[in-house]
């Protein structure tokens, strides 16, 4: 096991959590907004608000990063200062989608130049 420092910000961890919810909604074809998130962990709107801004209490910010890991969102992404080199979900299925958006990339990347190799 790695020994990481888990000295992340409490702004910085908000911020995290706010990317989370947002890219949620992508990845989950569902839109949640901080309302649906209080929703899902029947607590208010208010807490959402307030831990996506890095002031809510560890009790609540837990709460949130282990709703995140079931939904298949890495814990390291999230409390590691520096998680560049961290992917961001974990499994098999992030594997391929991550393979998937690059090979869609390198595709698109292709036409552009041969559009201006012409």
């Amino acid at each position: 096991m790695h020994n990481l420092p888990i000295d992340i910000t409490p702004e910085e961890l908000g911020r995290r959590l706010t990317h989370l919810r947002k890219t949620l909604s992508i990845d989950s074809e569902k839109r949640w907004s901080q309302r649906d998130l209080a929703d899902a962990l029947d607590v208010s709107q208010n807490l959402i608000l307030r831990a996506e801004h890095g002031l809510g209490s560890l009790q609540h910010m837990l709460r949130l990063i282990l709703f995140y890991y079931q939904h298949g969102y890495n814990i390291h992404w999230i409390l590691v200062p520096d998680n560049r080199e961290i992917p961001m979900r974990i499994g098999s299925d992030a594997v391929l989608r991550e393979i998937k958006l690059l090979h869609s990339s390198i595709q698109g990347l292709e036409g552009s130049l041969a559009k201006i190799h012409k």
